[in-house]
């Protein structure tokens, strides 16, 4: 394994015991994952157990399941950006939710996009445009960001990304709750993202094999989990094993 490497462990929407095998023995992972990264749809429970088994602090999205509070008649137009309150368990999530923030970790900056497409309303779920409002946000926080860093003459890092939903036209699916985001190609002709990471599909005949590229980003289907290895050359590997990358 090159020191160099940024590791990443990748999880979405299905609960693995694979995976909770693996870290029943920590001391095996633990201080070789850069990043634990959450694509949404996952009990805080679950997630709690892996952030303590690597002793490493969660970064995450919410998936479209994890607003629980149900709209009422009039609300059904509506999407959470609109202010519906998300349901929390008490002991809330762990770690940080990068929704629309630019976060700087040491070898990369990541970013990340919750929820789904709009379908019935109940449930963290956006319409093209509000998604696309998001999209623009991010993007104007990013550039502002690569202007700073051009100022302090700090090192250009990697950007990576987590969203929930998948890229329109990429893993995605023709029913309108698993469309993608057509605007996430914009995101991607804007800031060209190393890496895209998303969830939300999880049939299991779709699951496999689900790494693709859109220009010169890598994208990747982490239902389930991954785990990713970026080189400094920008070079990617991904297997459900962490000797395989």
């Amino acid at each position: 394994m090159n020191a160099e490497n940024i590791n990443i462990l990748a999880v979405s929407d299905i609960e693995s015991p694979t995976l909770q095998n693996i870290l029943q023995k920590p001391s095996e992972l633990r201080g070789k994952i850069d990043l634990l990264i959450s694509c949404g749809d996952l009990r805080h429970d679950y997630l709690n157990f892996l952030a303590d088994a690597l002793n490493i602090e969660l970064l995450y999205v919410l998936g479209n399941h994890d607003l629980y509070q149900k709209r009422s008649a009039s609300q059904q137009h509506k999407t959470a950006s609109y202010g519906i309150t998300p349901f929390y368990p008490k002991k809330g999530f762990p770690g940080n939710n990068i929704n629309g923030k630019i976060i700087q970790c040491d070898k990369c900056a990541i970013t990340g996009f919750e929820g789904s497409r709009w379908y019935n309303g109940q449930g963290i779920q956006y319409y093209e445009k509000e998604m696309l409002s998001a999209v623009r946000k991010t993007v104007k926080k990013i550039h502002l960001r690569k202007i700073i860093g051009k100022i302090s003459r700090r090192k250009r890092m990697p950007l990576f990304v987590a969203s929930h939903a998948p890229v329109q036209g990429i893993h995605d699916l023709d029913d309108q709750c698993h469309r993608g985001f057509s605007c996430f190609k914009k995101f991607i002709d804007k800031t060209q993202p190393v890496l895209w990471m998303h969830g939300h599909i999880h049939q299991p005949s779709l699951i496999k094999n689900q790494i693709s590229a859109y220009k010169n980003t890598v994208i990747v289907n982490v239902c389930e989990y991954r785990f990713i290895s970026v080189s400094m050359a920008g070079k990617i590997k991904v297997s459900h094993q962490f000797q395989k990358i």
